[in-house]
């Protein structure tokens, strides 16, 4: 028998892991698994593991095995105020606040099984004084912010009393749809045409627009990551941009060129996890600046996504990514997926492996041993 020995044998990948397009199953939870609508706005994991979903239609919450929903009922103030919900948020006191699209805020009362509604009232000055709320946030002081097609909200828990920040000179985009914090503590608002962040010297606003006040291109998502990053995803321009706070700039990234991007999320310290409306999932390398995973529905894989117009993203702590879809389902699927790699060749001659490997052997040093039909041997060490 022929055998072959390299070694200092390295193999040369046609996949690497994470490279190209990742190798991932996505599951599906529909409407015939308890999904009370198909178009889920928001997502989170609570400190007690339970997954709520923000919906057009009621809130969910699933325990892994059913979905329980909750509805508005006229009938009882104890209901939450409104079934169109559009934002879900616990705070460090775990307290559980759900936003609704045009009837206020909610609280959600674990020990009773109720909610508390603040709703707008004209009479109520030191009351919430928005209806619709996009986005939830509190920040390191305690304090909860709301967003909203209104502007700003800041509720202080203690005292029980919201402030209102107006911003006119926003005219007609006074929507909020993202709230962030930075590495400095600022918190940070995105809206269609600027972004904003709250100076605690003055207890007001101020004003950025990174693409200038005429731009065509309206900003959908504000994402600041764990290395203190700004990312910006857009309509109407180059999809996705860094932009710089100390300078007001922006910088375009490569290969989103006419990609609208709905929503960011991160996976990992250097993944990216891009929503866009048509193209689907995309996940950017940040540390190596590429696309190294695309992801769209194929209608002939029942395990590919859902659909290719992405609402948003929620990577939670045990190692699921779910994603909210315009389509039927709210997709999910482990993150530590790894795809096969595929190795062809060998680096030093650049001749091709036996396609007809019978046998595979490995030990405790990271060698791997294959021996082919046609009598080869293969060495290959992985630390090398």
């Amino acid at each position: 028998m022929r055998a072959t020995l390299f070694c200092g044998l390295v193999f040369w990948c046609i996949i690497h892991a994470y490279g190209q397009t990742p190798l991932i199953e996505f599951h599906h939870i529909t409407v015939n698994e308890g999904l009370s609508s198909s178009h889920v706005s928001d997502i989170i994991k609570d400190s007690r593991g339970m997954m709520w979903f923000a919906t057009f239609n009621g809130l969910n919450r699933y325990d892994a095995t059913e979905i329980h929903t909750y509805w508005h009922d006229d009938t009882d103030p104890s209901s939450i105020s409104s079934n169109f919900i559009k934002a879900i948020y616990e705070d460090r006191q775990q307290n559980l606040w759900i936003g609704t699209s045009g009837n206020g805020l909610n609280l959600y009362d674990r020990e009773h099984d109720r909610f508390i509604r603040f709703i707008k009232e004209e009479d109520h000055p030191e009351g919430i004084g928005i209806y619709g709320i996009h986005a939830l946030f509190e920040d390191d002081r305690g304090q909860l912010w709301l967003g909203s097609n209104e502007g700003v909200e800041r509720f202080d828990k203690e005292q029980g009393i919201f402030h209102h920040y107006d911003h006119p000179e926003l005219r007609d985009e006074q929507t909020i749809f993202q709230i962030q914090q930075d590495s400095m503590a600022q918190v940070w608002f995105s809206s269609a045409k600027a972004l904003l962040n709250y100076d605690h010297g003055t207890d007001a606003l101020e004003t950025h627009y990174p693409f200038g006040t005429a731009s065509p291109i309206d900003i959908k998502v504000l994402h600041i990551d764990v290395h203190g990053t700004f990312w910006l995803g857009t309509y109407g321009g180059k999809g996705l941009y860094q932009y710089h706070p100390d300078t007001n700039s922006i910088e375009p990234i490569a290969g989103f060129e006419n990609t609208e991007v709905k929503t960011l999320a991160e996976e990992g310290p250097h993944h990216l996890l891009v929503g866009t409306k048509s193209n689907g999932l995309l996940i950017y390398d940040t540390a190596n600046q590429d696309i190294i995973g695309r992801h769209i529905h194929d209608w002939k894989n029942p395990k590919s996504l859902s659909g290719s117009s992405i609402e948003n993203i929620y990577v939670d702590d045990q190692g699921l990514t779910w994603i909210g879809t315009q389509s039927k389902c709210l997709d999910y699927f482990a993150r530590n997926t790894k795809p096969f790699i595929n190795y062809n060749r060998t680096f030093e001659q650049d001749t091709p492996i036996s396609k007809n490997i019978i046998s595979l052997a490995g030990n405790a040093d990271d060698e791997i041993w294959a021996g082919s039909f046609d009598g080869a041997l293969y060495h290959h060490n992985r630390k090398t």
